[in-house]
């Protein structure tokens, strides 16, 4: 790789490699995962711009019961310069368990802002944690700027289940401003808000209806 700061292309081309990377290197208690990191970047001529691709694959997936990871392959191509990048291209493969794809976008000049959206059309968490019962949960996840926070908001359904939350973070709080899980004629709603700061307080409020 090379960076040239005083040219009108900072950013030469770059390639970036890593082998059987786990994350128990790290800690003991998180999942075994022979992952596998592939990155390429190339400049577009003296533009300023450039474009590359990055894949993470995992060569032994498997459920988070059985102390693995359930992800198969991550992929994602970019293009942009140092203020803005777009991914217009994500796809997330968990493998049995089904797959999300998507775009996103990270723009520097207005407040670092980014944005992500997440669509999947059969998730099915048996295969996420084998004590989970077979799903097929339709939905997006979609990440935006708010006022200098984040926000997600999370729609996720499937023929017996329904899960709507929206989620602010920014600074040193997480505000979970509604969360609610649906099943037939019951329903379970909850707010609430995370201090990420000195003893990390936690408010939850709750009502639980027809719920069994």
């Amino acid at each position: 790789s090379k960076l040239m700061p005083f040219q009108r292309q900072p950013l030469g081309k770059s390639e970036l490699v890593i082998d059987d990377a786990s994350p128990r290197t790290w800690n003991a208690g998180w999942p075994e995962a022979p992952l596998s990191l592939r990155a390429a970047l190339a400049p577009e001529g003296t533009t300023g711009k450039f474009s590359g691709n990055v894949e993470l694959v995992n060569g032994a997936p498997g459920t988070l019961d059985q102390q693995r990871l359930p992800l198969k392959a991550m992929r994602a191509s970019f293009s942009g310069d140092l203020g803005a990048i777009a991914a217009p291209d994500i796809a997330i493969d968990l493998g049995d368990a089904g797959m999300f794809r998507g775009s996103g976008r990270w723009r520097e000049a207005v407040g670092r802002d980014m944005a992500l959206t997440l669509a999947t059309g059969g998730l099915d968490l048996s295969h996420i944690h084998s004590r989970l019962r077979k799903t097929a949960i339709r939905g997006d996840i979609v990440v935006s700027p708010a006022d200098g926070q984040v926000r997600v908001v999370a729609t996720l359904t499937d023929a017996r289940l329904a899960l709507r939350a929206e989620v602010l973070a920014g600074g040193d709080a997480v505000d979970i401003r509604r969360a609610e899980l649906t099943a037939g004629k019951g329903s379970i709603t909850a707010a609430g808000k995370l201090q990420l700061a000195d003893a990390r307080a936690f408010e939850l409020t709750g009502k639980v209806s027809h719920f069994n």
